[in-house]
């Protein structure tokens, strides 16, 4: 099937833009968490920026799935749904079934991507409690 009676293909650079783009929104939204709510964010509580810190990374997992699938001329089928309801550990498993070898990098870059994003806000957290004391 040729790229045109598929519509939309998206290209593995806009993938990587959408990783970045949500890795950035997450970090920005853990941010903000401590900037608004310090002491909820300090107890571990939900705020409203870490709810939506959440999501963001739910449909940049669904987002990522589905261009991934589109670009390889596949249909997207549950991955996606899978990717809802069961976080990162259907991207990995994806990974591994449909990348096979080249899974014993992606999947540690995911992971690593992840973490970054987890350990940028937490720094960014902390910057922001040191300058609001």
């Amino acid at each position: 099937m040729d790229s045109s009676a598929r519509g939309w293909v998206p290209t593995l650079v806009q993938e990587w833009m959408l990783i970045g783009a949500v890795s950035g929104f997450v970090v920005l939204c853990l941010s903000v968490s401590i900037a608004l709510f310090p002491e909820a964010t300090q107890e571990g509580r939900r705020t409203p920026a870490t709810i939506v810190a959440g999501l963001a990374m739910v449909f940049g997992q669904v987002g990522w799935i589905s261009m991934d699938r589109k670009r390889r001329g596949r249909d997207v089928g549950a991955w996606r749904f899978l990717a809802v309801f069961c976080g990162p550990l259907p991207i990995w498993l994806y990974l591994a079934l449909e990348y096979r070898i080249r899974a014993l990098y992606l999947i540690p870059l995911s992971i690593a991507i992840y973490v970054g994003t987890l350990i940028t806000g937490v720094l960014g957290m902390s910057i922001l409690q040191a300058l609001r004391e």
